[in-house]
């Protein structure tokens, strides 16, 4: 079965720099979700269900890694995200010192910054969606 005939073509194309991982069953997306105080978002698991997890560039110079939803739980808590960054679940990052988190309260998402991860500052707004979140990192520059 090809990609595109399970995600949506626009999800795809984004994410066509990405090195896949073997996508996640239902079953373990069932149990994560079950841990985490927040509804992760269709367009998110879509890409989860065909790559648990993944990096490489998005556009032209932005690289992103992705976390399995199965680590999301067990790496927040070792970020003491909830101490922290309150209110986020992280699910990635740039590779670096760039965190990529949902905000819990409206499911958008955001980035800041791992070291000094209190955000005094408001985080930098990345989109409303995970599919808005990849578009506007590949027109980032």
């Amino acid at each position: 079965m090809s990609l595109t005939s399970v995600m949506n073509k626009q999800l795809a194309l984004l994410s066509k720099n990405i090195t896949r991982k073997k996508g996640a069953h239902n079953d373990v997306i069932i149990n994560t979700s079950s841990q985490l105080d927040f509804i992760l978002p269709d367009d998110y698991l879509e890409f989860i269900r065909e790559s648990n997890g993944g990096e490489g560039i998005i556009g032209e110079r932005h690289y992103l890694s992705l976390w399995k939803i199965e680590e999301l739980a067990k790496l927040n808590k070792d970020y003491d995200t909830e101490i922290y960054a309150p209110g986020y679940l992280i699910f990635g990052s740039d590779g670096g010192g760039t965190a990529y988190a949902f905000d819990k309260a409206n499911g958008n998402i955001v980035s800041f910054q791992f070291v000094g991860m209190m955000l005094e500052d408001e985080p930098n707004l990345w989109g409303n969606s995970f599919t808005a979140f990849l578009e506007n990192l590949s027109l980032s520059s």
